[in-house]
């Protein structure tokens, strides 16, 4: 402000050219005719209106619930989360339609509703909590994140919820955590039970199993029977480890008896996420 008024001063009062308070400010000849057009710096000017690729087709429909708003209670306006749940179930009803058009332009709206609502909590928020930080740092990954990314954010509360491919044709997928669950052969005792982050191959968990079941029980187990999932797997210890397979081969009518016996555990793995609340685990 103090070089705005002395550059006005010498030009205006005292009668110095353009050219010469250029030089003798150090400006831009260009510079020196726009601060004497206005008394004060005019900050920026826009000369275009803001372009918005993705808001502008939703702009309409959004200024339509706005001004419908203005003649309803408090309680019945729509704020920014009655918008965005109003939009996400509009594309879940088109997605169940198999309208994908219409499902995928409601998912771009979300995400830019999500943009928006994270920048402006940045703004107000110079010095997040704790809390708070985390929360942004999940919606910055959510915003982020295309169809085909690895390591996706498929629940706001639960981050660490991975994609878990089962299959079947009834349910190909499942979301939550991959858990390893070890029964005795004889009466389905349950002797470990241990979660894994990510989502490794199951061969890959036989290790820290069997030093659980070894930290539980102690050194109790001669031989562990495990489905066709655990071939090539990590266990290097004094444990026989049996794979399951489909048909009895060479095995000995007592082995293939208690490899048979080893599908008695999918009881147990479905108890446990029905009445436990395990309905996340894969």
């Amino acid at each position: 402000m103090e070089l705005y008024a002395r550059l006005r001063r010498a030009v205006l009062v005292e009668g110095m050219s353009r050219r010469a308070a250029a030089r003798e400010f150090g400006l831009a000849r260009k510079t020196v005719p726009k601060m004497l057009e206005y008394s004060a710096p005019p900050g920026y000017r826009r000369q275009q209106p803001v372009r918005r690729p993705k808001l502008g087709p939703w702009q309409g429909a959004i200024d339509a619930i706005l001004e419908d708003d203005k003649q309803r209670p408090r309680r019945q306006q729509h704020t920014a989360k009655r918008i965005f749940e109003r939009l996400l179930l509009a594309s879940s009803r088109y997605a169940h339609a198999r309208q994908m058009k219409r499902a995928r332009a409601c998912t771009r709206k979300l995400r830019t509703q999500l943009g928006r609502v994270t920048r402006e909590i940045e703004r107000q928020a110079a010095q997040p909590s704790e809390k708070l930080a985390k929360l942004l740092e999940t919606a910055h990954r959510i915003h982020a994140q295309q169809r085909h990314d690895k390591n996706k954010v498929y629940s706001v509360h639960e981050p660490e919820v991975q994609c878990i491919a089962k299959g079947k044709a009834g349910k190909p997928y499942e979301f939550g955590n991959k858990v390893s669950v070890a029964v005795t052969s004889r009466c389905g005792w349950l002797v470990g039970a241990k979660s894994f982050a990510a989502n490794p191959y199951d061969g890959h968990t036989l290790e820290a199993q069997m030093k659980q079941v070894k930290s539980m029980i102690g050194d109790r187990v001669s031989e562990a029977h495990v489905d066709m999932g655990y071939r090539s797997h990590d266990y290097d210890g004094p444990v026989t480890v049996h794979i399951d397979k489909r048909r009895w081969g060479r095995a000995s009518r007592r082995l293939w008896r208690w490899m048979k016996r080893r599908a008695a555990v999918e009881p147990s793995i479905g108890h446990l996420k029905k009445n436990t609340g395990w309905s996340g685990i894969g």
